[in-house]
């Protein structure tokens, strides 16, 4: 292990505390936890390889590299709220 901090685990347990109550969590057995994680690290792969795959490579922000982060936050927004209403 790295002294560097452990972003995704950190997102991780921030989306955990929105989608289930306190009881919720403290009562999940620990195959639903292992399955979780596995599928939020990756989803972070996937999200990672779009951005690898998709951006200008340039040391320069173009405007498709700003295009391709104005989607992916705007699908992330549009599931998160869609998980706030109870639609996800």
């Amino acid at each position: 292990m790295t002294d560097r901090p452990r972003l995704l685990d950190k997102e991780l347990q921030a989306l955990l505390a929105q989608c289930f109550t306190p009881d919720q969590l403290r009562t999940m057995d620990s195959q639903q936890r292992t399955e979780i994680r596995r599928f939020f690290f990756a989803g972070a792969r996937a999200f990672s390889g779009l951005v690898m795959e998709n951006a200008s490579g340039g040391e320069e922000v173009t405007d498709g590299d700003m295009a391709l982060m104005e989607a992916l936050q705007a699908e992330l927004a549009q599931f998160g709220a869609d998980v706030a209403a109870g639609r996800a």
